[in-house]
């Protein structure tokens, strides 16, 4: 187990900047995220906080929720985008498309955040 480890951290070390990069890359979009959610107007605000309540309602009442087809949804479309890192990952075209994929994923959960505390006021 111990060799383990120093193994992990002696790759760590070796690709330091990279993590850095990424890292920064997924802080970036997070806080883009939140700042969008503070800058929509009025009516997108409305209507993104009634599917908010809708759905936190929802879970709150115990209504039927298809938890195999919410496990479905969500397994197939972060298959999609595995599939599309890893075939973006293949060509040059990668090295722009994977972080901008990353932010991406980074920015919908910063506006989702952003929303749930500006909604429900955390």
């Amino acid at each position: 187990m111990k060799e383990k480890r120093i193994v992990l951290l002696k790759e760590i070390k070796k690709n330091k900047y990279k993590y850095m990069f990424l890292i920064t890359i997924i802080l970036i979009g997070f806080i883009m995220g939140i700042i969008f959610s503070n800058i929509l107007s009025y009516n997108d605000h409305q209507q993104i906080s009634e599917v908010l309540k809708k759905y936190f309602l929802g879970i709150k009442n115990n209504q039927d929720i298809n938890y195999l087809n919410n496990f479905i949804n969500n397994f197939s479309v972060n298959y999609l985008y595995m599939l599309a890192i890893w075939i973006f990952g293949l060509s040059i075209i990668g090295i722009i498309l994977n972080p901008f994929i990353l932010y991406l994923k980074s920015f919908i959960i910063g506006l989702s955040a952003g929303v749930i505390i500006s909604v429900y006021g955390f």
